[in-house]
């Protein structure tokens, strides 16, 4: 359904919001998949290059995911000696060779007025997350008037202070550490899986034509 969307709707522009890399190997989380991180790395490639197909470049934002192989090393060496591996080239950007592709080294980026982000937070109240992120850029940035989050696995559209603020969805399956064990009312709640159509013009987000797109495969999936 994605790709068929972007085919009709050519993009100047895909942003990977995070999380495509889950680094299974690395994670402290329950894992049955047993998935190599050559295996991942190779298949976030060729999603990638799919990508690249139906659009004229990528900028993927870095998430707790991504990180995962960084605090590991931190973790297991110590930071002198994980930062000494960063420093020789062990960094998620040289994972991707192509250069259409851009690797940002945080977890938000502005396009336009249009903030596109991964924080780490979660609420079972309905768009919380969003809420409380519009908040945070508020302090932060002077000029925006959109905020798209990745995440939390939802998909709202809501306004708050004068501002369109989007829960995006995922492209995920449910993980296995959610599954089992005790975990947080959020969890309980379905995902659904989505993507966010922005258009922009001059630089100004169209509110009107900037909306979460459902992806109907299983509504909502459990």
């Amino acid at each position: 359904i994605f790709f068929n969307h972007i085919k009709k709707t050519p993009a100047d522009l895909i942003i990977i919001a995070g999380d495509l890399i889950n680094f299974d190997s690395f994670s402290r989380f329950l894992t049955y998949q047993k998935i190599s991180t050559d295996n991942e790395i190779e298949k976030a490639r060729l999603f990638c290059n799919k990508l690249l197909k139906h659009c004229k470049k990528i900028i993927y934002i870095k998430s707790n995911h991504e990180l995962r192989l960084e605090k590991f090393l931190i973790r297991e060496l110590g930071t002198d000696k994980a930062n000494e591996l960063f420093n020789l080239g062990l960094s998620l950007k040289n994972f991707f060779s192509s250069e259409k592709l851009l690797v940002v080294n945080n977890w938000f980026i502005q396009i336009g007025d249009c903030v596109i982000a991964h924080p780490e937070i979660q609420s079972i109240v309905r768009a919380r997350p969003i809420d409380w992120t519009i908040q945070f850029f508020e302090t932060k940035i002077k000029n925006f008037n959109c905020v798209v989050i990745a995440h939390t696995h939802k998909l709202n559209r809501i306004f708050r202070r004068n501002k369109l603020g989007i829960e995006t969805g995922c492209f995920a399956k449910i993980q296995d550490y959610i599954l089992e064990g005790n975990f947080t009312a959020y969890r309980e709640e379905p995902q659904y899986l989505g993507f966010t159509q922005l258009k922009l013009k001059n630089g100004k987000t169209l509110v009107n034509e900037t909306l979460p797109i459902l992806i109907k495969v299983e509504d909502p999936i459990f």
